[in-house]
């Protein structure tokens, strides 16, 4: 799928960008080209990559803070192929801003507790390019975001970590929608399954 994406050289262009230390460009595309129903997860439409700007920049933080390697299991899902595979209406994946991530050794509600962790401490991280992620119009609304909060500081841009935490058995859900928000999916007890740590709307996912 990845060498038939005819935007794949670009998208390469603008993955570079972002000056990860640890992530190459075909580990956010994870997924890609997956058939199900005979539907095909097409690769994510050009105006909404700097929405995955911010969320693969707290991830490769994560990789330098545990020091282990960091599986990508999901990342962006098209509108087609995202309900056949029984992800959330409005998911953020659709919007190309959540993954799904097991890191090596390291159980996934640690995973978890930390990424809730930074956002409690107002954690800042920086990016050497300005991104300016867009909202993502979905068959059944519009995917929740809220606009990060930003700031340029020594020359760099940088943005306050904010974002949607899912906790699960086998894998954690990361994203930067702007607002902290979780969930508990690490039982089938359906108000575990929905407890939020904030006020905010929860999607599962």
């Amino acid at each position: 799928m990845l060498d038939n994406w005819p935007e794949l050289p670009e998208f390469k262009e603008f993955f570079s960008s972002l000056g990860l230390k640890y992530f190459a460009y075909y580990e956010i595309l994870t997924g890609l080209g997956r058939v199900n129903s005979g539907v095909t997860n097409e690769g994510p439409p050009k105006e909404i990559w700097h929405n995955i700007g911010p969320t693969v920049i707290v991830l490769d933080n994560l990789r330098e803070h545990f020091g282990v390697p960091i599986t990508i299991n999901s990342a962006y899902r098209s509108p087609k192929y995202n309900p056949l595979i029984g992800g959330a209406k409005t998911s953020q994946h659709m919007g190309f801003v959540a993954i799904d991530i097991n890191v090596r050794g390291i159980h996934p509600t640690v995973v978890a507790d930390q990424l809730l962790a930074w956002q409690a401490q107002d954690k800042w991280f920086s990016s050497p390019i300005e991104l300016k992620p867009v909202d993502v119009r979905v068959p059944a609304g519009t995917v929740p975001r809220t606009d990060l909060k930003t700031r340029v500081k020594d020359g760099k841009f940088e943005f306050l970590y904010k974002g949607g935490v899912g906790y699960y058995s086998t894998f954690t859900h990361m994203d930067t929608r702007g607002v902290k928000v979780s969930w508990d999916n690490r039982s089938s007890d359906s108000e575990s399954r929905s407890r939020s740590l904030s006020l905010e709307p929860v999607e599962l996912d």
